[in-house]
Formats: C-alpha cells, structure tokens, sequence
C-alpha cells in the first residue's frame, strides 16, 4: 500500500489515535501495554478496512477491547502454569468457603427478586453483557433511560443487602471484599472463581458483573474518605449459543462508562430531588435522593432542573411575556472524592393544594410574586414560572429554579401563585418566610376562574402587536392582571378570570376603543371577537414637556386619552437639554385616532401638577405644549379615613381627585404589612391607577406628594361596605405632627 493511499484510506483513524491510547489505557492500566494495543488495533484496521458508513469509534472500540480481553486471557494461561510450579498459598477454610458461596446465592436472588424493568435491564447489562446503548436499541427507549434503570436497579439490590445484613451496609461490604481479590482471575478465565460446575459459568458472570457495579458504593463504605475515582467495572462478554450450552466469549474489563453523583442545593446543601441535567444533549434525571448517574467522561453539564420553568417577564401595559430561562454550564469538579455536585436553586415549598373536586396538581405553574416594595418595583421585576410536581408518597411541591429577584430586600414580602395554563384553576397564599425552614406545607386553596378568547379583525396585521386587550367590571374598576396582546392571526385570551360581569375593552392605535360587555363563568371559555371598523388613524401627536423651574427631572410618563377616559397609550419620557441649553421632555404618539384628544402627565417620583396649552384636541397635532407647575410652593396632601361610629382607621380604601380640574387620578390605598407587626394605617402602599392602567406602586402617608399649596382639588373617597364620601381643598388641615396637610374622611357604614 502506498503512503498516499494509507493517508486518503485512514485519515480518519488517524484522528482517534489519542482516544484509542486512552481507552487501551484505561483497560490495561499500563502505558507500554497500552501502545501495543494501538499497534494491534492498526494492524486490524489495515487487514480489514472499517465500513465508512457506519460510525468508527463503536467498531475501534470493540477491536481494541477484543485485544486487551486476549492479553488477559494469554496472561490467565501463564499464570495458571506459574501456579503450577509455585508454593502453594494458604487456601481458605471450609467456612470462609461457604459463607462466601452464600453471600453469592443472596446476590443472585436479590438480582431475580427485582422488579421490572429494573430486573430486564440488569439481566440484559450483566448476564447477556450488552451495553446501555445496545439495551436502548433493542427496548427502543434513550440510552438515559436505561442508565436510570439500572441506577435504580442497583440502589434497589443495595438496600435489599442492607435490609438482610440489619442495616449495617459495612457487614456486606466486609463479606464481598475478599471475592473481589477473585475477579481478576475470574474475567481472565473464570478459573480463580468460587462457583464451579458447568451450570454455574452464565451464575459467575451475572455475580462477577453485577458485584463488580456494587462496588464503588462499598468502597465508600469501607473507606468514605478515599480519594479514588471509582475503579473500572469488570463487564462479562456476550454469551454465545453453541448446541444448546452457553460458552462465555470472555470478560472483558471496561473502564467505569457511568458516576453517579449526588446533586446539592448549593446555598443549603439539601439534596435535589428530580432534577434535570443534560450532557452533549443526552438528559440525566435524579432520583428522589438527589442521585444522579452520569457518563463518566463528561466535562460539563447543563442544568436544566424543569423544561418548563420559564421567566415572566413585564412587558408594555403591564403585559407580562413567558420567556425562556438562560442557563451557563457547569464544571465537574474531578478533585471531588463524594461526587458531591452544588448548583444554584430558589426556594423549594411543599404544598398543601385544595380546590375543585378533581384537578391534576402536574398541570399547575407557580409564581413568587415580591410585595411591599418601596420603591414601587414589585411588579416590575421579571418572575420565574416553575411547575408543580407530585413526589413519590403523592404530595405536590414546587422548587424554583433560582433565588428570584428582590430576595435581598427585607421589607419586601412574598406572595405564592398556582394557576393552571388553560386559565381555569388560580389561587395563591401569602408566605411567611422566602425560604421556608420548618418543613411546613404552604396551603393554597384554588378557585374555579373562567376564560374570554377571540379574535381582532378589522386592524393592520403588522400592527396587531400594539394592540391591547383589557378586563373592567360593570362598575368602570379595572382588572388589572388581566391584559392581552392578540397574537399573529389576531387571536387573543384573557385567563384567570373570577366568574362574575365584566367589560371589555379593545385599544388600538388609530382606532376608536371597541367595548363590550362579557358574562365569565367558572370553569368555561367565552367566546368575544372584536371587529373594528377600518379607519386611517388622523395622525401623530408630539410635545414637549417642561418645567417652571426649569430643574425638574423626574421620571414623567405621558398619557393619550381618548375623549371616554380611556387610555390609548403611554410615552416614557427623557430629560434633554435643547439647543438653549433648558430641560425638556419630548414626548410622541405616531398613530393617533380621530375624535377629541387628551393628554395627562405622572410623575412616578411626586405629585407636581401641569398646565397643558390645548386641553382638548384633535390630531394631527405636532407642537404640544405641557408645563409643569413645581415653582409653586409645595407640601404632601393625605388622608385619614377612619369609620364614622367607631372612629377606626381603615385599611383599605381608594381615593379620587381632580387636581386643577385636571384628568381625574385614582389611588389604592393599603395598610403597611410588616413580618411580625400589625398593619399600619399611618402609612400606607398606595396603587396609581391612571386611566385604565395601574403603574406606580409606592410607601407614603399620602397619595399626593410635592402637590403645590396653591392647588384646587375635588375629592371622592370610597372603601367597601361604606358610603363614599366627597369634599375640597378646604377639607385639608396642617398634621399637628408636621407630615404636610391632611383630611380626615368619616364614611358611614352602607
């Protein structure tokens, strides 16, 4: 053969040299003898050309293991006539022979005792000597599956082991010892094997491997603190069929294929149960222990824990969008004698689900939701979805897949929603600690809701995505979880809905709101389409905001209202300095309706108040003026409501008022929670509701902060179970305690 030729015909071969050495390496356990085998397998490979279509590493695996497996058994046979020659050694006696042959029997029976399909896949990997691979192919499940089953298979024999020996793993350990000084002469040839007779050879070679898979858990026992990755595993070979008798092709000794590791919290140490991991695309699973077999030459891991954990995550007018998790790979720690794997995990909860007579708690999908932050940031920070999970004894438990955001923040407390991804089922339950350190489960009671889907005609296609859908009740309250964007067909849902009467309400640039009126039942999806009819939006409307004082730069949204109230959207704004060098906002709306225009303005930072140069409009309109008024001396305006017969501050109530015979702005007022104490009423979480939207949420005395002195208000107060109540300007007093101005509001029980 030519040189050319050997290079074009064997390229390929060439590029697993290296990995052949090491295999040879790991079978032989010696560097000469591990060339040798190289040279043999190259011999082999030019006397008979590999198949190019068929892949090369399975075909040079299999000669280089047929060649170590015939210097072991030419090394048997030399050794066999030295022994002829040799001093005898002390033989064992007549009991030690016994109890060994017992120990075998037991081992046999616990492997027939098993369960299938843990007892198939042991018989077919340790008496027929096929590989995880081979299994797979045959059974036609993943390779994973079946390294899973023999995991189990092998826990499930040690735990019988156990169980026989009084718990004392050490005792069966100490008695298989001295069989395993006897496998290396039994895979050379099974001639130094206890078990003799010809019906006894396929019983030697299912004990030689079956004891051989046990061993790196008692080599933990006998030595826990060892150093050691865990010794190659004797494999028997193929047992061929030859008149009727089984004649053994040989046992070959195979470097360790698999490890098993134990998966940690890394924060709490606690074992991690049923958690996914994927190597080179291969997933892996762990058991309810935490334990999780894994190739033994992987490198890195991906930790996966669920495939639908998932990250919501805000997105325009309170939308919140399900994103998929970003997760980096994980090193293997080699120097890491326990196998011991710590990942990064959230919270785990055990779960204490009641609801409708018959629901499947897998179909479940659970959100930690932050409360009571001051800065208002609650509902803006991105939420993981995590999936409910039955353990083994039937109880249900979620396990986030990391710590969520504003865990660092101790004023702010947790909230724990389930809710179903049909939108039929939700319930949630306040937490008492992030991380739940008792043990105790978290009760959720669930609650049948309804569903409302359709479809949006009548509007640009490429722009169905400015589109927003959105729920009030018959009163004019808004629903504020319930937002939708219709997707590319127009189709669009609202989920989680309480039964009850409710209207819908259809916003789209350019366009009129499209409202309707829709029944929700429990348990059932309404059917609304929307139709709207083609209009040509009038044009765009732009401004500029500015300041009296000319140093205002807090953070400023812009709102276009249409002439019913409704919001038709919103601009963020920017502070800029313009060629002058002053500060201004700019704002624009591209696509605005026909009909008579509004525009409002929040701060998310205080309660200043603004002047708008046309109070009502039309588009097009591109010069828009709007002045804040923060020259004017200013205080903070609050309210104490309190019941008129007992003179009690209540807790919970909302707040309406026209500033300057501006938009009206509404505000939710709730009692402060803190961990351990009793509400307060002095100060409270306040909800901006600005239209039909819900934006800022912040701690204060009062809604009305940094409001000029000079402003003129219209009120209305109202809380449930009470008549609402109305008043002025001149309801507001100076607090004695010096918090700026303040009215106390009596309202009458209905």
């Amino acid at each position: 053969m030519e040189h050319s030729d050997l290079t074009a015909g064997h390229e390929a071969v060439l590029e697993q040299v290296a990995w052949m050495r090491q295999l040879a390496f790991e079978l032989v356990r010696d560097r000469g003898t591990a060339d040798d085998l190289v040279q043999e397998t190259w011999l082999a490979v030019l006397r008979a050309k590999p198949d190019a279509d068929r892949p090369l590493r399975p075909w040079l695996s299999r000669v280089v293991r047929n060649a170590a497996a015939l210097r072991l058994r030419r090394g048997a046979s030399r050794a066999a006539r030295e022994s002829d020659v040799a001093t005898p050694e002390r033989l064992p006696s007549a009991h030690q022979l016994v109890e060994r042959a017992e120990e075998q029997q037991r081992l046999g029976e616990a492997v027939l005792a098993l369960d299938d399909p843990y007892r198939t896949v042991v018989l077919l990997r340790y008496y027929e000597g096929l590989t995880p691979q081979q299994i797979a192919a045959a059974q036609g499940i993943p390779a994973a599956t079946v390294r899973s089953q023999l995991h189990r298979g092998l826990a499930k024999l040690r735990e019988r082991l156990d169980r026989e020996h009084g718990g004392d793993r050490r005792a069966w350990v100490m008695m298989l010892q001295p069989l395993w000084e006897e496998a290396k002469p039994a895979a050379a040839g099974l001639s130094g094997g206890v078990l003799i007779g010809a019906g006894a050879v396929a019983a030697a070679l299912l004990w030689l491997g079956v004891s051989w898979a046990l061993r790196d858990e008692t080599e933990r026992a006998l030595e826990p603190h060892s150093t050691q990755v865990a010794a190659p595993i004797v494999s028997p070979g193929r047992v061929a069929l030859d008149g009727g008798g089984r004649t053994p092709l040989g046992p070959v000794v195979e470097p360790a294929t698999e490890l098993e590791w134990t998966l940690l919290d890394a924060r709490t140490s606690a074992r991690l149960a049923d958690y996914l991991v994927r190597v080179d695309g291969e997933d892996f699973r762990s058991d309810a222990a935490g334990r999780v077999v894994l190739p033994a030459d992987a490198k890195t891991i991906l930790p996966v824990d669920d495939p639908r954990a998932m990250l919501d995550v805000l997105f325009r007018h309170e939308r919140r969008e399900l994103r998929a998790l970003e997760r980096d790979a994980v090193d293997l720690p080699r120097d890491d004698a326990s196998f011991a794997l710590p990942l990064d995990v959230g919270p785990t909860y055990r779960l204490d689900l009641v609801g409708p007579s018959s629901f499947d708690p897998r179909e479940l999908d659970a959100r930690l939701v932050a409360l009571d932050l001051e800065d208002g940031s609650a509902n803006l920070r991105p939420r993981q979805v995590a999936p409910v999970r039955v353990a083994e004894d039937g109880g249900a438990w979620v396990r986030f897949a990391r710590r969520p955001s504003g865990a660092d923040r101790p004023e702010a407390r947790w909230r724990l929603e389930l809710s179903d991804s049909a939108g039929f089922l939700f319930g949630s339950a306040s937490l008492d600690a992030l991380d739940p350190s008792d043990g105790r489960r978290v009760r959720v009671e669930l609650q049948a809701t309804g569903t409302i889907a359709g479809r949006i005609t009548g509007f640009s296609p490429d722009r169905l995505n400015e589109v927003t859908a959105s729920l009030r009740t018959r009163e004019g309250e808004f629903i504020a979880p319930h937002f939708a964007r219709p997707d590319a067909s127009g189709d669009y849902r609202l989920r989680w809905i309480p039964a009850g009467d409710y209207q819908l309400h259809v916003i789209a640039p350019g366009q009129s709101t499209w409202t309707s009126d829709v029944v929700v039942a429990s348990g059932r999806a309404t059917d609304l389409d929307c139709e709207f009819d083609v209009v040509l939006p009038a044009g765009p409307v732009a401004g500029t905001v500015v300041s009296e004082t000319g140093g205002y730069q807090g953070q400023l949204l812009v709102f276009l209202f249409d002439a019913n109230g409704f919001v038709l959207d919103v601009f963020p704004t920017s502070w800029k300095r313009n060629s002058d060098g002053a500060l201004e906002a700019p704002f624009r709306f591209d696509y605005a309706p026909t009909g008579e225009l509004h525009v409002d303005v929040l701060s998310l930072a205080d309660a200043v108040t603004f002047r708008v140069d046309v109070d009502a409009f039309v588009a097009p309109l591109e010069d828009l003026r709007v002045t804040l008024l923060d020259a004017a001396p200013a205080d903070d305006w609050s309210f104490r409501v309190v019941d008129a017969e007992t003179g009690a501050e209540l807790a919970e109530y909302e707040v309406e008022v026209r500033v300057d015979d501006g938009e009206p702005r509404r505000f939710r007022a709730a009692a402060v929670e803190r961990e351990g104490q009793a509400p307060r009423t002095d100060t409270h979480l306040w909800t901006t509701i600005a239209g039909n939207l819900r934006w800022n949420r912040f701690e204060a005395v009062g809604p009305l902060r940094s409001l000029p002195t000079s402003s003129r208000l219209a009120w209305t107060v109202r809380a449930d179970g009470y008549l609402h109540a109305e008043g002025t300007e001149a309801s507001f007093e100076l607090d004695p305690n010096g918090s700026g101005l303040t009215a106390t509001v009596p309202l009458r029980p209905e």
